[in-house]
Protein backbone atom coordinates (compact mmCIF):
# COMPACT_ATOMS: atom_id res chain seq x y z
CA UNK A 1 0.00 0.00 0.00
CA UNK A 2 1.42 3.46 -0.98
CA UNK A 3 1.96 5.98 1.98
CA UNK A 4 0.74 8.23 -0.47
CA UNK A 5 -2.69 7.38 0.36
CA UNK A 6 -2.17 9.23 4.17
CA UNK A 7 -1.58 11.87 2.89
CA UNK A 8 -4.31 14.97 3.41
CA UNK A 9 -4.91 17.45 0.51
CA UNK A 10 -6.40 20.88 1.93
CA UNK A 11 -8.14 22.98 -1.15
CA UNK A 12 -8.49 26.44 -0.40
CA UNK A 13 -11.46 28.52 -2.01
CA UNK A 14 -13.19 32.18 -2.01
CA UNK A 15 -15.66 33.50 0.52
CA UNK A 16 -17.32 30.56 2.17
CA UNK A 17 -20.96 30.70 3.54
CA UNK A 18 -22.30 29.60 6.96
CA UNK A 19 -23.28 26.04 5.44
CA UNK A 20 -20.41 25.35 3.93
CA UNK A 21 -17.95 26.78 7.12
CA UNK A 22 -20.54 23.94 8.94
CA UNK A 23 -19.89 21.22 6.28
CA UNK A 24 -15.91 22.61 6.78
CA UNK A 25 -15.95 21.96 10.28
CA UNK A 26 -17.29 18.53 10.37
CA UNK A 27 -15.29 17.64 7.10
CA UNK A 28 -12.31 18.65 9.87
CA UNK A 29 -13.86 16.30 12.57
CA UNK A 30 -13.73 13.68 10.00
CA UNK A 31 -10.27 14.64 8.94
CA UNK A 32 -8.99 14.40 12.46
CA UNK A 33 -10.76 10.81 13.64
CA UNK A 34 -9.17 9.80 10.07
CA UNK A 35 -6.04 10.80 10.97
CA UNK A 36 -6.42 9.15 14.38
CA UNK A 37 -7.43 5.96 12.64
CA UNK A 38 -4.42 6.32 10.14
CA UNK A 39 -1.74 6.65 13.04
CA UNK A 40 -2.60 3.36 14.42
CA UNK A 41 -1.74 2.05 11.17
CA UNK A 42 2.05 0.61 11.89
CA UNK A 43 4.68 1.13 8.63
CA UNK A 44 7.23 -2.05 7.73
CA UNK A 45 10.07 -0.22 6.37
CA UNK A 46 12.94 -1.38 4.49
CA UNK A 47 15.73 -2.55 6.52
CA UNK A 48 17.72 -0.40 4.88
CA UNK A 49 15.91 2.43 6.19
CA UNK A 50 15.81 1.53 9.70
CA UNK A 51 17.07 4.37 12.13
CA UNK A 52 19.89 3.16 14.24
CA UNK A 53 16.74 3.70 17.00
CA UNK A 54 14.64 1.15 15.16
CA UNK A 55 17.45 -1.22 14.16
CA UNK A 56 18.35 -1.68 17.94
CA UNK A 57 14.99 -2.23 18.93
CA UNK A 58 13.94 -4.33 16.52
CA UNK A 59 17.37 -6.57 17.30
CA UNK A 60 16.39 -6.01 21.15
CA UNK A 61 13.04 -7.75 20.13
CA UNK A 62 14.44 -10.73 18.18
CA UNK A 63 17.25 -11.31 21.25
CA UNK A 64 14.27 -10.90 23.98
CA UNK A 65 12.26 -13.46 22.00
CA UNK A 66 15.35 -15.81 21.82
CA UNK A 67 15.68 -15.23 25.78
CA UNK A 68 11.81 -16.42 26.26
CA UNK A 69 12.81 -19.50 23.92
CA UNK A 70 15.61 -20.65 25.85
CA UNK A 71 13.44 -20.33 29.10
CA UNK A 72 11.01 -22.39 27.74
CA UNK A 73 10.91 -23.98 24.28
CA UNK A 74 7.17 -23.98 24.22
CA UNK A 75 6.66 -20.30 24.66
CA UNK A 76 4.31 -19.40 22.16
CA UNK A 77 5.10 -15.80 22.30
CA UNK A 78 9.13 -17.08 21.90
CA UNK A 79 10.74 -16.95 18.99
CA UNK A 80 11.62 -20.63 18.41
CA UNK A 81 7.21 -21.27 18.08
CA UNK A 82 6.90 -18.74 16.07
CA UNK A 83 9.97 -20.02 13.74
CA UNK A 84 8.07 -23.63 14.39
CA UNK A 85 4.56 -21.89 13.04
CA UNK A 86 6.20 -22.23 9.56
CA UNK A 87 7.88 -25.56 9.67
CA UNK A 88 6.54 -28.10 12.55
CA UNK A 89 3.48 -29.61 12.80
CA UNK A 90 3.43 -31.36 16.41
CA UNK A 91 5.55 -30.98 19.35
CA UNK A 92 4.90 -33.13 22.72
CA UNK A 93 4.54 -30.49 25.64
CA UNK A 94 4.17 -31.20 29.45
CA UNK A 95 0.49 -31.56 30.31
CA UNK A 96 1.53 -30.00 33.54
CA UNK A 97 2.73 -26.61 31.58
CA UNK A 98 6.11 -26.77 32.75
CA UNK A 99 8.65 -24.96 31.54
CA UNK A 100 10.93 -27.00 29.53
CA UNK A 101 14.53 -25.17 29.17
CA UNK A 102 16.69 -25.52 26.16
CA UNK A 103 20.62 -23.91 26.07
CA UNK A 104 22.00 -21.40 24.06
CA UNK A 105 24.65 -23.11 21.29
CA UNK A 106 27.93 -20.87 21.18
CA UNK A 107 28.54 -22.05 17.43
CA UNK A 108 25.48 -20.84 16.33
CA UNK A 109 25.72 -17.09 17.75
CA UNK A 110 23.63 -17.70 20.92
CA UNK A 111 21.24 -19.62 18.77
CA UNK A 112 19.75 -22.84 19.84
CA UNK A 113 21.08 -26.38 18.90
CA UNK A 114 19.96 -28.16 16.03
CA UNK A 115 18.40 -30.75 18.98
CA UNK A 116 16.82 -28.39 20.35
CA UNK A 117 15.71 -26.50 17.02
CA UNK A 118 14.41 -29.03 14.55
CA UNK A 119 10.88 -30.45 14.55
CA UNK A 120 10.52 -33.53 16.16
CA UNK A 121 9.43 -36.45 14.09
CA UNK A 122 5.87 -36.62 14.19
CA UNK A 123 5.15 -39.86 16.81
CA UNK A 124 2.94 -40.04 20.22
CA UNK A 125 4.29 -38.16 22.66
CA UNK A 126 6.02 -39.77 25.86
CA UNK A 127 3.47 -40.16 29.20
CA UNK A 128 2.81 -37.05 30.96
CA UNK A 129 2.94 -34.80 27.63
CA UNK A 130 0.48 -34.14 24.78
CA UNK A 131 1.28 -33.03 21.05
CA UNK A 132 0.42 -29.70 20.03
CA UNK A 133 0.72 -27.95 16.86
CA UNK A 134 2.54 -24.99 16.21
CA UNK A 135 1.64 -24.51 12.36
CA UNK A 136 2.41 -25.95 9.05
CA UNK A 137 3.18 -23.57 5.96
CA UNK A 138 1.47 -23.79 2.95
CA UNK A 139 3.62 -24.17 -0.76
CA UNK A 140 2.35 -25.11 -4.10
CA UNK A 141 -1.37 -24.26 -3.79
CA UNK A 142 -3.29 -20.76 -3.77
CA UNK A 143 -2.71 -20.25 0.11
CA UNK A 144 0.63 -19.31 -0.18
CA UNK A 145 0.77 -15.97 0.26
CA UNK A 146 -2.27 -15.46 2.39
CA UNK A 147 -0.81 -17.64 4.88
CA UNK A 148 2.17 -15.95 5.41
CA UNK A 149 0.74 -12.69 6.03
CA UNK A 150 -1.35 -14.61 8.68
CA UNK A 151 1.89 -16.01 10.23
CA UNK A 152 3.11 -12.66 10.06
CA UNK A 153 0.16 -10.75 11.48
CA UNK A 154 0.90 -12.77 15.07
CA UNK A 155 4.94 -12.96 14.68
CA UNK A 156 5.07 -9.08 14.83
CA UNK A 157 2.50 -9.00 17.75
CA UNK A 158 4.89 -11.48 19.29
CA UNK A 159 8.04 -8.47 18.78
CA UNK A 160 5.98 -6.09 20.38
CA UNK A 161 5.51 -8.06 23.24
CA UNK A 162 8.86 -9.21 24.01
CA UNK A 163 9.52 -6.01 25.92
CA UNK A 164 7.05 -2.69 25.49
CA UNK A 165 8.07 -0.76 28.55
CA UNK A 166 11.65 -0.96 27.31
CA UNK A 167 12.78 -2.61 30.86
CA UNK A 168 15.95 -4.41 29.41
CA UNK A 169 16.75 -2.78 26.37
CA UNK A 170 14.82 -0.11 23.70
CA UNK A 171 11.17 -0.42 23.77
CA UNK A 172 9.79 -2.84 21.39
CA UNK A 173 6.22 -1.65 21.49
CA UNK A 174 6.09 0.13 17.96
CA UNK A 175 8.26 -2.66 16.09
CA UNK A 176 7.11 -3.94 13.21
CA UNK A 177 8.98 -7.05 10.54
CA UNK A 178 11.40 -4.64 8.31
CA UNK A 179 11.57 -6.15 4.66
CA UNK A 180 14.81 -7.10 2.57
CA UNK A 181 13.84 -5.84 -1.00
CA UNK A 182 16.16 -8.63 -2.61
CA UNK A 183 15.37 -6.95 -6.15
CA UNK A 184 18.27 -3.96 -5.28
CA UNK A 185 21.53 -4.06 -4.84
CA UNK A 186 22.47 -5.30 -1.74
CA UNK A 187 23.83 -2.94 1.50
CA UNK A 188 26.61 -5.66 2.53
CA UNK A 189 28.06 -8.02 0.32
CA UNK A 190 25.70 -11.00 -0.28
CA UNK A 191 22.43 -9.23 1.63
CA UNK A 192 21.52 -6.03 4.08
CA UNK A 193 24.52 -5.29 6.06
CA UNK A 194 22.39 -5.63 9.20
CA UNK A 195 22.19 -9.25 8.75
CA UNK A 196 26.15 -9.64 8.26
CA UNK A 197 26.76 -8.21 11.33
CA UNK A 198 28.13 -11.06 13.48
CA UNK A 199 27.25 -9.50 16.71
CA UNK A 200 23.89 -8.78 16.03
CA UNK A 201 20.62 -11.31 16.78
CA UNK A 202 19.87 -11.25 13.01
CA UNK A 203 23.42 -12.82 11.95
CA UNK A 204 22.90 -17.12 12.18
CA UNK A 205 25.60 -19.02 10.50
CA UNK A 206 25.35 -21.47 7.73
CA UNK A 207 23.94 -18.49 4.57
CA UNK A 208 25.33 -19.16 1.38
CA UNK A 209 28.39 -16.67 1.22
CA UNK A 210 30.48 -14.58 -1.04
CA UNK A 211 29.14 -11.79 -3.68
CA UNK A 212 26.11 -12.40 -6.08
CA UNK A 213 26.14 -14.64 -9.26
CA UNK A 214 24.81 -13.23 -12.24
CA UNK A 215 22.00 -16.22 -11.67
CA UNK A 216 21.52 -14.93 -8.21
CA UNK A 217 21.10 -11.43 -10.04
CA UNK A 218 18.84 -12.84 -12.94
CA UNK A 219 16.69 -14.62 -10.38
CA UNK A 220 15.91 -11.98 -8.74
CA UNK A 221 15.60 -9.37 -11.94
CA UNK A 222 12.90 -6.43 -11.07
CA UNK A 223 12.07 -6.71 -14.70
CA UNK A 224 10.66 -10.32 -14.15
CA UNK A 225 9.34 -9.47 -10.35
CA UNK A 226 7.44 -6.55 -12.52
CA UNK A 227 6.12 -8.57 -14.89
CA UNK A 228 4.78 -11.56 -12.49
CA UNK A 229 2.71 -8.71 -10.33
CA UNK A 230 1.23 -6.35 -13.13
CA UNK A 231 0.30 -9.28 -15.78
CA UNK A 232 -0.58 -12.59 -14.41
CA UNK A 233 -3.95 -13.30 -12.60
CA UNK A 234 -4.00 -14.56 -9.30
CA UNK A 235 -4.00 -18.74 -9.91
CA UNK A 236 -0.88 -17.99 -12.25
CA UNK A 237 0.62 -15.50 -9.61
CA UNK A 238 -0.19 -16.97 -6.66
CA UNK A 239 -1.12 -20.41 -6.89
CA UNK A 240 -4.14 -22.39 -7.90
CA UNK A 241 -6.78 -24.16 -5.74
CA UNK A 242 -6.07 -27.87 -4.60
CA UNK A 243 -7.52 -30.53 -7.04
CA UNK A 244 -7.85 -27.58 -9.66
CA UNK A 245 -5.76 -27.75 -12.94
CA UNK A 246 -2.66 -25.97 -11.37
CA UNK A 247 -0.72 -25.95 -8.35
CA UNK A 248 2.72 -23.60 -7.75
CA UNK A 249 2.00 -20.11 -8.51
CA UNK A 250 4.98 -18.09 -11.40
CA UNK A 251 5.81 -16.38 -8.07
CA UNK A 252 6.57 -19.39 -5.92
CA UNK A 253 8.06 -21.74 -8.65
CA UNK A 254 10.37 -18.77 -10.08
CA UNK A 255 11.37 -16.47 -7.41
CA UNK A 256 10.85 -17.80 -4.17
CA UNK A 257 12.28 -21.08 -4.25
CA UNK A 258 15.44 -19.68 -6.24
CA UNK A 259 15.81 -17.38 -3.37
CA UNK A 260 15.15 -20.71 -0.12
CA UNK A 261 17.65 -22.83 -1.90
CA UNK A 262 20.65 -20.54 -3.29
CA UNK A 263 20.84 -17.52 -2.75
CA UNK A 264 19.66 -17.61 0.43
CA UNK A 265 20.77 -21.06 2.12
CA UNK A 266 21.30 -22.14 5.18
CA UNK A 267 18.57 -23.39 7.32
CA UNK A 268 16.60 -21.70 4.49
CA UNK A 269 17.14 -24.79 2.43
CA UNK A 270 14.32 -26.48 3.62
CA UNK A 271 10.81 -25.77 5.11
CA UNK A 272 11.94 -27.51 8.45
CA UNK A 273 14.27 -25.39 9.67
CA UNK A 274 13.67 -21.92 7.37
CA UNK A 275 11.85 -20.05 10.36
CA UNK A 276 15.28 -19.95 12.66
CA UNK A 277 17.12 -17.82 10.76
CA UNK A 278 16.16 -14.21 11.29
CA UNK A 279 16.64 -13.37 8.15
CA UNK A 280 13.58 -15.46 6.66
CA UNK A 281 11.03 -12.87 8.13
CA UNK A 282 12.68 -10.15 6.13
CA UNK A 283 13.01 -11.92 3.27
CA UNK A 284 8.94 -13.17 3.76
CA UNK A 285 7.94 -9.55 4.96
CA UNK A 286 9.04 -8.29 1.06
CA UNK A 287 6.68 -11.12 -0.08
CA UNK A 288 3.96 -10.01 1.90
CA UNK A 289 4.91 -6.35 0.07
CA UNK A 290 5.08 -8.37 -3.26
CA UNK A 291 1.23 -9.53 -2.51
CA UNK A 292 0.01 -6.17 -1.53
CA UNK A 293 1.21 -4.64 -4.54
CA UNK A 294 -0.62 -7.66 -6.66
CA UNK A 295 -3.56 -6.56 -5.01
CA UNK A 296 -3.31 -3.02 -5.63
CA UNK A 297 -2.73 -3.90 -9.19
CA UNK A 298 -5.68 -6.32 -9.70
CA UNK A 299 -7.94 -7.09 -6.80
CA UNK A 300 -8.09 -8.37 -3.59
CA UNK A 301 -11.74 -10.42 -4.90
CA UNK A 302 -9.52 -12.31 -7.25
CA UNK A 303 -7.89 -14.47 -4.68
CA UNK A 304 -9.31 -17.81 -4.61
CA UNK A 305 -10.75 -20.09 -1.29
CA UNK A 306 -11.05 -17.02 1.26
CA UNK A 307 -12.88 -19.54 3.61
CA UNK A 308 -10.06 -21.47 3.98
CA UNK A 309 -8.57 -22.05 7.60
CA UNK A 310 -5.03 -21.38 7.84
CA UNK A 311 -3.30 -23.60 9.73
CA UNK A 312 -0.97 -22.16 13.39
CA UNK A 313 -1.23 -22.22 17.08
CA UNK A 314 -0.78 -19.13 18.30
CA UNK A 315 -0.77 -17.58 21.92
CA UNK A 316 -4.25 -16.61 23.26
CA UNK A 317 -2.95 -13.37 24.63
CA UNK A 318 -2.44 -12.32 20.69
CA UNK A 319 -5.45 -10.53 18.88
CA UNK A 320 -7.02 -12.26 16.43
CA UNK A 321 -7.61 -10.79 12.82
CA UNK A 322 -10.47 -8.56 12.17
CA UNK A 323 -13.96 -10.86 11.58
CA UNK A 324 -12.05 -14.29 13.00
CA UNK A 325 -13.94 -17.46 13.34
CA UNK A 326 -12.68 -19.98 14.64
CA UNK A 327 -13.04 -23.25 13.43
CA UNK A 328 -13.14 -26.94 14.40
CA UNK A 329 -10.22 -29.10 15.76
CA UNK A 330 -6.68 -27.66 15.63
CA UNK A 331 -6.74 -24.13 16.60
CA UNK A 332 -5.73 -21.98 13.21
CA UNK A 333 -4.86 -18.27 12.55
CA UNK A 334 -8.32 -17.78 10.67
CA UNK A 335 -9.54 -17.67 7.03
CA UNK A 336 -7.90 -16.43 4.05
CA UNK A 337 -10.84 -13.53 3.68
CA UNK A 338 -9.16 -12.12 7.23
CA UNK A 339 -6.13 -11.54 5.65
CA UNK A 340 -6.49 -9.67 2.38
CA UNK A 341 -6.98 -5.82 4.07
CA UNK A 342 -4.04 -4.89 5.51
CA UNK A 343 -4.68 -1.35 6.90
CA UNK A 344 -7.86 -3.31 8.39
CA UNK A 345 -4.72 -5.32 10.33
CA UNK A 346 -3.14 -2.03 11.41
CA UNK A 347 0.35 -2.15 9.10
CA UNK A 348 1.29 -0.88 5.44
CA UNK A 349 4.21 -0.30 3.70
CA UNK A 350 6.57 2.75 4.25
CA UNK A 351 8.42 2.56 0.31
CA UNK A 352 11.59 5.17 1.71
CA UNK A 353 10.33 7.39 -0.75
CA UNK A 354 11.59 5.50 -3.56
CA UNK A 355 9.84 2.78 -5.48
CA UNK A 356 10.20 -0.54 -4.19
CA UNK A 357 8.49 -2.07 -7.85
CA UNK A 358 9.19 -0.90 -11.64
CA UNK A 359 5.59 0.88 -12.34
CA UNK A 360 3.09 -0.75 -15.26
CA UNK A 361 5.26 2.14 -17.56
CA UNK A 362 8.72 0.64 -16.82
CA UNK A 363 7.45 -2.69 -17.67
CA UNK A 364 5.65 -1.40 -20.83
CA UNK A 365 8.71 0.41 -22.36
CA UNK A 366 10.47 -2.89 -21.66
CA UNK A 367 8.08 -4.75 -23.45
CA UNK A 368 7.29 -2.69 -26.23
CA UNK A 369 11.52 -2.03 -26.51
CA UNK A 370 11.07 -6.07 -26.95
CA UNK A 371 8.36 -5.98 -29.75
CA UNK A 372 10.51 -3.37 -31.62
CA UNK A 373 13.62 -5.66 -31.44
CA UNK A 374 11.95 -8.62 -31.95
CA UNK A 375 8.84 -9.00 -34.66
CA UNK A 376 9.81 -12.45 -36.41
CA UNK A 377 8.31 -14.14 -33.14
CA UNK A 378 9.92 -16.63 -30.68
CA UNK A 379 12.75 -18.40 -31.95
CA UNK A 380 13.94 -16.11 -34.25
CA UNK A 381 15.60 -13.18 -31.71
CA UNK A 382 19.12 -13.93 -29.66
CA UNK A 383 16.60 -14.11 -26.93
CA UNK A 384 13.51 -15.28 -25.85
CA UNK A 385 10.87 -13.01 -23.65
CA UNK A 386 11.93 -14.81 -20.30
CA UNK A 387 15.48 -13.72 -21.16
CA UNK A 388 14.71 -10.65 -21.96
CA UNK A 389 13.09 -10.08 -18.39
CA UNK A 390 15.96 -12.27 -16.56
CA UNK A 391 18.44 -9.86 -18.30
CA UNK A 392 16.60 -6.78 -17.50
CA UNK A 393 16.34 -5.79 -20.98
CA UNK A 394 20.23 -6.12 -22.05
CA UNK A 395 21.98 -8.74 -24.12
CA UNK A 396 23.33 -10.97 -21.29
CA UNK A 397 21.72 -13.97 -22.07
CA UNK A 398 20.54 -16.53 -20.20
CA UNK A 399 23.12 -17.50 -16.95
CA UNK A 400 21.98 -20.70 -15.74
CA UNK A 401 21.18 -24.39 -16.72
CA UNK A 402 24.47 -25.55 -18.99
CA UNK A 403 25.28 -28.62 -17.21
CA UNK A 404 21.42 -30.28 -16.22
CA UNK A 405 22.09 -33.49 -14.81
CA UNK A 406 19.17 -34.74 -16.70
CA UNK A 407 18.26 -33.51 -19.63
CA UNK A 408 14.63 -34.86 -21.65
CA UNK A 409 13.61 -34.12 -25.13
CA UNK A 410 10.26 -34.87 -26.05
CA UNK A 411 8.45 -33.77 -29.54
CA UNK A 412 5.12 -31.86 -29.03
CA UNK A 413 2.00 -30.36 -30.59
CA UNK A 414 1.41 -26.74 -29.42
CA UNK A 415 -2.27 -25.94 -27.67
CA UNK A 416 -4.69 -24.34 -29.81
CA UNK A 417 -4.30 -21.11 -27.91
CA UNK A 418 -8.27 -21.07 -26.94
CA UNK A 419 -8.93 -17.62 -25.52
CA UNK A 420 -10.18 -19.47 -21.90
CA UNK A 421 -7.41 -21.38 -21.51
CA UNK A 422 -2.99 -21.36 -20.88
CA UNK A 423 -0.24 -23.61 -21.99
CA UNK A 424 1.65 -25.27 -19.57
CA UNK A 425 4.56 -27.59 -19.30
CA UNK A 426 3.65 -30.09 -16.68
CA UNK A 427 6.55 -31.84 -14.89
CA UNK A 428 6.53 -35.20 -12.53
CA UNK A 429 8.69 -36.35 -10.18
CA UNK A 430 8.23 -40.11 -9.05
CA UNK A 431 8.22 -41.22 -5.65
CA UNK A 432 11.50 -41.41 -4.20
CA UNK A 433 13.34 -43.06 -0.90
CA UNK A 434 14.86 -39.18 -0.63
CA UNK A 435 13.60 -36.16 -2.31
CA UNK A 436 15.22 -32.83 -3.31
CA UNK A 437 14.97 -29.71 -4.41
CA UNK A 438 15.53 -28.81 -8.13
CA UNK A 439 15.57 -26.23 -10.96
CA UNK A 440 13.95 -26.92 -14.30
CA UNK A 441 14.78 -24.79 -17.56
CA UNK A 442 12.13 -25.45 -20.30
CA UNK A 443 13.34 -24.39 -24.22
CA UNK A 444 11.00 -24.68 -27.13
CA UNK A 445 12.78 -25.19 -30.18
CA UNK A 446 12.16 -26.22 -33.75
CA UNK A 447 12.87 -29.91 -34.53
CA UNK A 448 15.48 -29.17 -36.86
CA UNK A 449 17.82 -27.31 -34.11
CA UNK A 450 19.47 -29.99 -32.04
CA UNK A 451 19.21 -29.13 -28.37
CA UNK A 452 22.47 -27.91 -27.16
CA UNK A 453 22.02 -26.91 -23.51
CA UNK A 454 26.09 -25.95 -23.22
CA UNK A 455 25.44 -23.33 -25.66
CA UNK A 456 24.67 -20.25 -24.33
CA UNK A 457 23.14 -19.05 -27.42
CA UNK A 458 20.79 -21.80 -27.52
CA UNK A 459 19.47 -21.05 -23.90
CA UNK A 460 19.28 -17.49 -24.49
CA UNK A 461 17.14 -18.41 -27.74
CA UNK A 462 14.68 -21.08 -26.79
CA UNK A 463 14.15 -20.45 -23.12
CA UNK A 464 10.37 -20.68 -22.71
CA UNK A 465 10.68 -20.50 -18.74
CA UNK A 466 12.85 -21.80 -15.57
CA UNK A 467 11.21 -22.90 -12.35
CA UNK A 468 12.07 -24.05 -9.23
CA UNK A 469 10.89 -26.73 -6.98
CA UNK A 470 11.38 -26.73 -3.36
CA UNK A 471 11.52 -29.49 -1.80
CA UNK A 472 8.32 -29.68 0.70
CA UNK A 473 8.36 -33.64 2.40
CA UNK A 474 10.77 -34.41 5.11
CA UNK A 475 10.03 -34.89 9.37
CA UNK A 476 6.98 -33.27 10.57
CA UNK A 477 6.31 -31.60 7.50
CA UNK A 478 3.37 -33.27 6.14
CA UNK A 479 3.41 -31.93 2.50
CA UNK A 480 4.15 -35.60 1.26
CA UNK A 481 6.89 -37.84 2.19
CA UNK A 482 8.02 -39.86 -0.66
CA UNK A 483 5.33 -39.05 -2.94
CA UNK A 484 5.27 -37.80 -6.64
CA UNK A 485 5.75 -34.17 -7.05
CA UNK A 486 4.05 -32.39 -9.61
CA UNK A 487 4.91 -28.80 -11.34
CA UNK A 488 3.28 -26.76 -13.36
CA UNK A 489 4.17 -23.76 -15.15
CA UNK A 490 2.85 -21.39 -17.63
CA UNK A 491 4.06 -20.74 -20.96
CA UNK A 492 1.52 -19.37 -23.42
CA UNK A 493 3.99 -15.96 -23.72
CA UNK A 494 6.36 -18.17 -26.60
CA UNK A 495 3.60 -20.77 -27.64
CA UNK A 496 1.39 -17.91 -28.53
CA UNK A 497 4.54 -16.01 -29.87
CA UNK A 498 5.53 -18.94 -32.15
CA UNK A 499 1.47 -19.49 -33.35
CA UNK A 500 1.78 -15.80 -34.80
CA UNK A 501 5.49 -15.92 -35.72
CA UNK A 502 6.99 -16.87 -38.80
CA UNK A 503 7.88 -20.62 -37.51
CA UNK A 504 4.83 -21.31 -36.69
CA UNK A 505 4.63 -24.01 -39.29
CA UNK A 506 7.64 -25.56 -38.03
CA UNK A 507 7.81 -29.61 -35.55
CA UNK A 508 8.55 -28.41 -32.40
CA UNK A 509 10.58 -29.83 -29.69
CA UNK A 510 10.26 -28.94 -25.57
CA UNK A 511 13.49 -29.98 -23.70
CA UNK A 512 14.35 -29.22 -19.61
CA UNK A 513 17.27 -29.62 -18.05
CA UNK A 514 16.45 -30.75 -14.73
CA UNK A 515 19.38 -29.25 -12.42
CA UNK A 516 19.30 -30.76 -8.78
CA UNK A 517 20.03 -29.04 -5.16
CA UNK A 518 21.94 -32.06 -3.12
CA UNK A 519 20.80 -35.48 -4.16
CA UNK A 520 22.11 -36.47 -7.22
CA UNK A 521 18.76 -36.45 -9.94
CA UNK A 522 18.36 -39.54 -12.67
CA UNK A 523 16.58 -39.46 -15.62
CA UNK A 524 14.81 -42.43 -14.26
CA UNK A 525 13.42 -40.23 -11.22
CA UNK A 526 10.97 -38.06 -13.63
CA UNK A 527 8.25 -38.43 -16.00
CA UNK A 528 8.72 -37.50 -19.35
CA UNK A 529 7.46 -33.95 -19.80
CA UNK A 530 4.08 -32.70 -20.98
CA UNK A 531 3.27 -29.76 -23.12
CA UNK A 532 -0.81 -29.57 -22.54
CA UNK A 533 -3.22 -26.46 -21.97
CA UNK A 534 -4.62 -25.36 -18.40
CA UNK A 535 -8.22 -23.32 -18.03
CA UNK A 536 -6.62 -19.63 -17.59
CA UNK A 537 -8.72 -19.26 -14.31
Amino acid sequence: MNPEIFRIRHRCAGPVSVLFTAFLAASLLLTVLTVGAEASVRMRKNIDDLTPQELAAYEHAIDVMRQKSLANKNDRAGYLWQAWVHNCNGVPVPDSGAAVPIAADPAKNGWFSDADAFCPRMKAPPAGFHTEHPGMCEHAKDLFLPWHRAEFFYYEQALRAADPEGRTGPSTRGVTVPYWNFTQTPTGVRFPKAFENRESPLFYPGRTEGPLTEEDRQRTSPYLLAYLIRDLKWPQFGGYQVGGPGNYGAFEAMIHNYMHDTYIGGVLDTPTTAGLDPIFFSYHAFIDYILEEWIDSHAASEITSPNQYLRGQQSPAFQSPPGFVPGTGVQTMGQVKNYLDIKALGYGFDGGGRPQFLSEADLTRLTTAYDAENKQGFGQAPQSFFTYLLSEGGARGYHSGATPAVVQSVPVVLPSGAPDSLAAVELVRKPLHQGYSYQADVYLHPASVPADLKDDAFRSRYLATSVNYWELSGPGHDHGDMTETRLTAAVQQPVASIQAGALRKEAWMMTVGITPAGPAARPDDFDQPRLTAIPAQ
